[in-house]
C-alpha cells in the first residue's frame, strides 16, 4: 500500500495560493461540493472560494444551488438587499454570479443530488418562496433586482450525493487517503 503523506493532501483555507492552485489542477466538481457543504462561512475566507467555485465552468447545478440556499441568496433577488456600513459584498456578488449564470448559459454539469440536513429548505422551496416574495412586491419576471435561478433551483436534484474523498472542516480540507487507517474506517473511506 503506497504511504500518503498528509501534509502533501492537506490544504488550508489560509494558503488561499496553494489551496486554489490544487483546486485549479484537481477539477473536482465532487470535492468543490464538499466545500461549499462543509465550508465555515463566519470565516470570510469561505466566500472567496465559493465565488471562486460557482465561476468554474464545471460547477455542478446541485453545488451551485447549494450554495444559493445556504447563503441565503434569495435575499438578493427581488431587491437589492441594504448593506448595513462594513458589510460583506461578497454574498451579492455570489447571489448575482448564480443567477445571471443560471438564467443564461447555465451550469451545464448535473451529476450530484441534493442531500443537505433536514434543516435546509429545498431548492425547490426556495424558489417558490421568491416567487411569492416577489409577487408581493408586484415584481414580473424580469422587473426583478437580479434574474430568478429557475433553472438552478428547479432542477433534477435526485441523483446520487457527491463522492466524499476529503474531510472538510473550519480550517481547510484533507484527502481521506492522508488519514491514519482508523479514521479511514470510521468516514468509510476505501482506497482502490
Amino acid at each position: 500500500m503506497k504511504t500518503v503523506n498528509p501534509e502533501d493532501m492537506t490544504f488550508s483555507f489560509e494558503d488561499w495560493e496553494r489551496t486554489i492552485g490544487f483546486l485549479e489542477g484537481g477539477r473536482d466538481p465532487d470535492l468543490w461540493h464538499q466545500l461549499v457543504d462543509g465550508m465555515n462561512y463566519d470565516d470570510p475566507r469561505a466566500l472567496d472560494y465559493v465565488l471562486w467555485i460557482v465561476r468554474q465552468p464545471d460547477c455542478d447545478i446541485a453545488t451551485a444551488a447549494l450554495t444559493f440556499v445556504s447563503l441565503r441568496c434569495a435575499d438578493h433577488v427581488c431587491a437589492a438587499p441594504r448593506l448595513h456600513s462594513g458589510a460583506d459584498d461578497r454574498v451579492s456578488r455570489i447571489a448575482s454570479e448564480i443567477c445571471a449564470r443560471s438564467e443564461a448559459s447555465g451550469y451545464t454539469r448535473a451529476k450530484i443530488g441534493w442531500h443537505a440536513p433536514d434543516h435546509i429548505p429545498t431548492p425547490a422551496a426556495v424558489l417558490a418562496d421568491i416567487r411569492a416574495n416577489c409577487a408581493k412586491l408586484g415584481l414580473a419576471a424580469g422587473r426583478t433586482h437580479l434574474p430568478i435561478p429557475a433553472a438552478v433551483l428547479g432542477a433534477d436534484f435526485d441523483k446520487p450525493p457527491a463522492a466524499a474523498s476529503y474531510f472538510v472542516d473550519e480550517g481547510g480540507f484533507t484527502h481521506m487517503s492522508a488519514m491514519d487507517p482508523f479514521m479511514q474506517a470510521i468516514m468509510g473511506f476505501r482506497s482502490n
